[in-house]
């Protein structure tokens, strides 16, 4: 399976990042790491310019795609930084493979806000997830759909205000570089359906949170103050459960912390890596 990866520095250690798409735009905001580590972006398939997958996806088949990646670049022990649904992969990824993941990193990601709205994600996965195998072979006939998707959407990059809009929910500030808004704007709607779909559903798997207990790493959590996609509430009721954690905030900030407090987010990152006390 290929995708889309972007790698940063020729440090001694590894880390490796993975959210929903946007790598394009997230990899360059790890330039204060690149003079000790080896950093790699990986837009996972479905997202952004990566191919979706032939079959089902989903959190826990991402999973294995970052293995098999980690294994084929001969990389035995990595640190792992998960943003929003990746932060679903890399708990899952940490507690399924612990003697991988040195440390963990969690941006912009928690479990659902209450026990309730838990076991109701939990049961639409149950009922629902089985089922998607059945309709994947039926998949590719979407295909033309999704292509006048694409080209419809993509006429917003015409009107500058479109872009700006779609990035509003995800900033406390919505930065002024066009030229960032509208390859972020890109990314955005290269997105497969279906993929979105699985991803959302995959989040009910029972394991996430049966994982979230026993991640054995030391783990950072990191969630912008102003962020109204993984609300702080979230955040707080996470970091609560993993047994070795800390949770820090960036005020003025939204769901994008790499690109909207790029210098304080890179130098949070860097504390915690390099912590022997971590």
């Amino acid at each position: 399976m290929k995708f889309i990866i972007v790698s940063l520095g020729r440090g001694s250690r590894c880390s490796i990042f993975t959210g929903g798409g946007v790598v394009a735009l997230l990899a360059p905001h790890h330039g204060n790491l690149v003079d000790v580590r080896t950093s790699y972006a990986l837009d996972l398939p479905g997202f952004g310019k990566s191919p979706p997958l032939s079959e089902t996806g989903g959190a826990e088949r991402m999973v294995q795609l970052i293995i098999d990646f980690a294994d084929a670049m001969g990389l035995e022990q990595f640190d792992l930084n998960g943003h929003s649904f990746g932060g679903a992969i890399s708990v899952l990824l940490a507690t399924h493979y612990p003697e991988r993941v040195r440390r963990l990193i969690l941006t912009c990601y928690g479990l659902l806000a209450t026990d309730f709205d838990q076991y109701i994600a939990e049961s639409i996965y149950i009922n629902l997830f089985p089922l998607m195998k059945h309709w994947h072979p039926w998949v590719s006939l979407l295909e033309p759909a999704e292509m006048l998707r694409y080209a419809i959407l993509e006429q917003g990059n015409l009107n500058p205000l479109v872009p700006w809009s779609i990035a509003l929910p995800f900033f406390y500030r919505v930065p002024t570089d066009t030229t960032m808004l509208r390859l972020g704007y890109n990314e955005y709607i290269t997105m497969k359906q279906v993929t979105s779909f699985e991803s959302m559903i995959s989040l009910g798997t029972p394991r996430l949170r049966a994982s979230t207990i026993c991640i054995p790493q030391p783990t950072l959590l990191i969630g912008g103050q102003q962020d109204y996609i993984v609300i702080p509430g979230r955040l707080r009721r996470t970091a609560a459960l993993i047994p070795n954690s800390r949770l820090m905030w960036i005020e003025e900030c939204g769901h994008v912390p790499m690109i909207e407090r790029a210098e304080i987010y890179a130098d949070t990152m860097r504390v915690f890596l390099e912590d022997p006390a971590a």
